[in-house]
């Protein structure tokens, strides 16, 4: 009983929330605004002068930050390895502390704000 009688249809009652399925036009019309915008968002932003520049700089930049972060991580590698090296264990652990201290960041917030006196 929920729903409206239609004006032409005086026996069939049509449910308010019922699904439109669309036509097969609608579907295409969508499929080709999803296959054209981003190219067309793309074309915009290739013609900004600023992106040209930018792009022009990025392999530059690139390089010049992977490479010395490489040959730094196989030192501190070669280092770490090293059978002379003293207190190997405590040196490890030193090189993840960054890692670990963004977990304990995340769980002092969350405790915070989910915590049960507060938040």
């Amino acid at each position: 009983m929920g729903g409206v009688t239609g004006g032409g249809d005086a026996g069939r009652e049509v449910g308010v929330l019922q699904p439109v399925e669309p036509g097969y036009r609608h579907v295409l019309r969508v499929r080709l605004l999803i296959f054209w915008l981003p190219l067309a968002v793309g074309g915009v932003i290739l013609a900004n002068a600023v992106f040209a520049d930018t792009l022009a700089y990025a392999p530059a930049a690139i390089t010049l930050t992977t490479i010395p972060q490489l040959f730094l991580a196989l030192g501190l590698a070669a280092v770490l390895n090293n059978a002379l090296l003293k207190w190997k264990t405590g040196w490890r652990v030193g090189m993840l502390i960054p890692n670990v201290t963004s977990v304990v960041a995340v769980g002092i917030v969350f405790a915070s704000v989910f915590g049960r006196d507060y938040g």
